[in-house]
């Protein structure tokens, strides 16, 4: 009996699925509930068509209608962020080789080529680690295709693979080496600029355990050289080391440029004595002296 009746309801399920037989739903409406069985699933529609009144199916083919309608719109006023070629910049990375004392610190080395590939906007990671591996010359480029080699998913991402190069390349306490050097730094013969580049040197190698920013502040005054610079500086007290650096080269240039003004100017000549013509009064006074005397 139950076989009978679920053959039964097929044949009605399957002769009444036309539109003939819905005549109180428009075409538009009717292939509505057409692509609302796609995503639904057909025997959501069949239980609708077949139990369901004329409203509820007219108000579930609207409604149907009504979200594809807002889904439309949302996707119109919210462009795909496209990957425009034109936007890409390809900056040129200096190589790391992780030989001699020479070698880049890996610190600054990161920042450059992190800023590199932002600029080609690599956003896959393969891609990434890839471009990694591109800079890479000498014993850290076998290093890593050794790895590589022994292991292909080594490097799942560039925050492993700069992880494994630090540990690999990276000297031992070398931030411990990088602090001391900023703590004892002094300008001495150096310029203003060399003395900023030298103290942003450091203080970029630093990451572990960074130096904080009123110590930073105070190393480099007390560092700098005695003069007009240094003591504005103390009077001033900025907050932060940019500023220090922002303040220091403008007066450092007031200063050079004033001296410079002073050197330049050229004192006016005073008006000297006219020559005397000796020659002149010494044939005057011996016409004088040969004239004759009257009685």
């Amino acid at each position: 009996m139950n076989g009978t009746s679920m053959s039964d309801t097929s044949k009605v399920t399957s002769t009444s699925l036309k539109h003939g037989s819905f005549p109180h739903l428009s075409s538009i409406e009717w292939e509505a509930l057409h692509r609302l069985a796609e995503a639904s699933g057909e025997a959501v529609i069949q239980t609708l068509l077949t139990a369901g009144t004329e409203d509820q199916q007219r108000l579930a083919a609207q409604e149907f209608m009504a979200r594809e309608f807002a889904d439309l719109r949302q996707r119109v006023s919210t462009p795909t962020p496209a990957t425009n070629k034109t936007d890409i910049v390809k900056l040129d990375v200096s190589s790391y080789s992780g030989e001699d004392d020479r070698r880049l610190h890996l610190n600054r080395w990161f920042c450059e080529v992190g800023i590199a590939i932002e600029a080609r906007q690599l956003s896959i990671e393969l891609a990434r680690t890839r471009f990694l591996l591109s800079k890479l010359t000498g014993k850290a480029k076998e290093w890593a295709l050794g790895k590589l080699v022994a292991d292909a998913s080594c490097f799942p991402t560039m925050s492993a693979m700069n992880a494994d190069l630090r540990l690999a390349f990276e000297p031992p306490q070398d931030e411990r080496v990088q602090r001391s050097a900023f703590l004892s730094l002094k300008q001495g013969r150096m310029s203003m600029l060399e003395y900023i580049q030298r103290a942003r040197h450091l203080i970029s190698c630093i990451t572990t355990h960074p130096v904080d920013m009123a110590t930073q502040v105070h190393v480099f005054v007390s560092g700098m050289n005695a003069g007009y610079q240094r003591f504005y500086l103390t009077r001033k007290t900025p907050s932060t080391l940019e500023e220090v650096f922002a303040v220091a080269l403008r007066e450092d240039y007031s200063v050079t440029a004033s001296q410079a003004f002073d050197v330049s100017r050229a004192r006016a000549p005073e008006p000297e004595p006219e020559p005397m013509e000796i020659d002149a009064i010494q044939q005057f006074n011996d016409r004088r002296g040969a004239t004759p005397s009257t009685p």
